[in-house]
């Protein structure tokens, strides 16, 4: 997979030194932290953006998983009708100085479990178009060597980011707060 994205004000303009925390199950939906004899991180990592807001990186696409199905937590899933099954994600905090920080997950739109994930977070919004790269030059471009692509192809995943400025945030919370008053 090769991710492309950019940090942006909500006027369009990127944000130099915006950092992106990314971090994902790997291909068994296990996280690195559920290892018990990991010590070193892995499927994460903490991206500075460019000084147009743009960043980039290369990684594998991610698989849907099970949360746990037994004990208190399985109960309450059988008791609504509910699957155990989290659609394939990734997760993300992007920060920047001044701006509200942004904790969120973004979705591929060919994943399995995308209506029914039993945490309900698969909002519309958060559902991206992937496309598939071919062509093993543009591969290089990206980055990948000789031996790395497996399957013939290139998950191509993009998205947008846009941070408000804490100020802006208040102003929306005052102007929200006005609108229940009424």
């Amino acid at each position: 997979m090769y991710f492309i994205g950019t940090v942006k004000d909500v006027k369009g303009e990127g944000l130099k030194g915006a950092t992106v925390d990314v971090w994902q199950a790997d291909g068994d939906g296990v996280y690195d932290i559920q290892y018990p004899d990991r010590e070193e991180p892995n499927d994460r990592g903490k991206i500075l953006a460019n000084s147009d807001g743009t960043f980039n990186y290369r990684g594998i696409l991610p698989t849907a998983y099970p949360i746990p199905s037994d004990g208190p937590t399985g109960d309450l899933l059988k008791v609504l009708g509910r699957h155990p099954h989290r659609a394939s994600h990734i997760h993300f905090t992007v920060k920047a100085p001044g701006y509200d920080d942004l904790t969120s997950a973004l979705y591929p739109s060919h994943s399995p479990f995308l209506g029914t994930d039993p945490v309900f977070a698969t909002k519309k919004s958060l559902i991206c178009q992937l496309t598939e790269e071919l062509d093993s030059k543009r591969w290089a471009e990206m980055g990948f060597k000789e031996g790395e692509v497996q399957g013939g192809r290139v998950w191509v995943w993009q998205y947008n980011f846009v941070l408000p400025t804490v100020g802006e945030v208040e102003e929306l919370k005052k102007a929200r707060a006005q609108k229940t008053k009424l």
